[in-house]
């Protein structure tokens, strides 16, 4: 399957989860993990789904675009020869009700229309394709994937896909004859060079970076990792063992994501690591897996 842009955790829920393992988060913050999570989960539960199609299938995964100053994603699109399908994913579960435009959810708390969402989707999306000289049909439907998910709702959805229904959807996108072409390219480049970084428009997370743990932390649990030998870190919390080069890797991703403005240096990784892994070994892999930059006294990796 080509995935042209796959699919892949969020900004928003990459930080949220170093920032769950390395201090301790707010209720809201908490909160907002557990949508992410939820979310992520249903995304890729939608994902492994399209996996059954033709590999020919091109697919692009959370495009997030900006037309008109006013910016809207897609969770996965499909490129056939003659329309476009946008798909919105939800993973709710339990019983929802309709009555008249207002949802319900099991509890009888109303909450968002995701039809409303879909109508302000379709809107910017036929504006992108206006704007950039795309002269092709398109749908949007709204999937719900989970398989305990319910709608009671007494008038026909017709872009409204529930769980029972995507084997028989998975088989009509089967059927469609998939044709690369010059437009198809054209399209393709279109949504691929306009996708916007996500984490130039995501929700701002306050935290404070003399609360975070420093060190090798367990991404199974949070504990603190301890060298078990030479080449491997263990968790005496949840008997996690992973190499050395594996801890160390883990150890600057989270300090990438946490300090965006600081720069990959060596005394910076190595005080990150709480002095758990050595100077001489941290500029070793820095040198084989980053590139340098700088000059003189100072010299930092990317």
């Amino acid at each position: 399957m080509p995935d042209l842009k796959p699919l892949n955790p969020s900004y928003q829920l990459r930080l949220l989860r170093v920032l769950h393992l390395r201090s301790k988060l707010s209720p809201e913050n908490e909160q907002y993990l557990k949508m992410l999570e939820k979310g992520y989960e249903g995304e890729s539960k939608w994902r492994d789904d399209l996996q059954q199609l033709s590999p020919k299938f091109p697919i692009l995964y959370d495009i997030l675009l900006e037309i008109n100053h006013t910016s809207f994603q897609i969770d996965a699109l499909c490129v056939t020869p003659h329309k476009l399908i946008a798909f919105e994913v939800k993973n709710y579960s339990g019983d929802f009700m309709i009555q008249e435009t207002k949802w319900y959810s099991p509890t009888n708390k109303e909450i968002k229309n995701p039809l409303l969402q879909i109508e302000r989707n379709e809107t910017l999306l036929h504006q992108f394709l206006t704007k950039h000289e795309l002269n092709i049909a398109f749908d949007y439907l709204l999937v719900f994937v989970h398989p305990e998910f319910m709608l009671y709702d007494r008038t026909k959805k017709q872009n409204v896909i529930l769980p029972p229904q995507i084997p028989r959807l998975l088989r009509e996108l089967n059927q469609i004859d998939i044709q690369h072409s010059p437009f198809y390219t054209k399209i393709v480049h279109a949504f691929l060079s306009h996708h916007k970084e996500e984490k130039n428009y995501a929700r701002k997370i306050e935290y404070c970076t003399e609360d975070l743990v420093k060190g090798v932390v367990c991404r199974e649990c949070g504990g603190q990792m301890k060298r078990a030998s030479l080449r491997k870190f263990h968790c005496s919390k949840c008997r996690r063992n992973i190499s050395s080069c594996d801890a160390l890797n883990e150890a600057i991703n989270d300090f990438i994501i946490l300090f965006p403005s600081e720069k990959v240096t060596k005394t910076a990784i190595y005080d990150w690591c709480g002095g758990a892994i050595s100077s001489s070994a941290i500029q070793r892999f820095l040198q084989e897996k980053y590139t340098l930059n700088g000059g003189g006294n100072y010299f930092y990796y990317h």
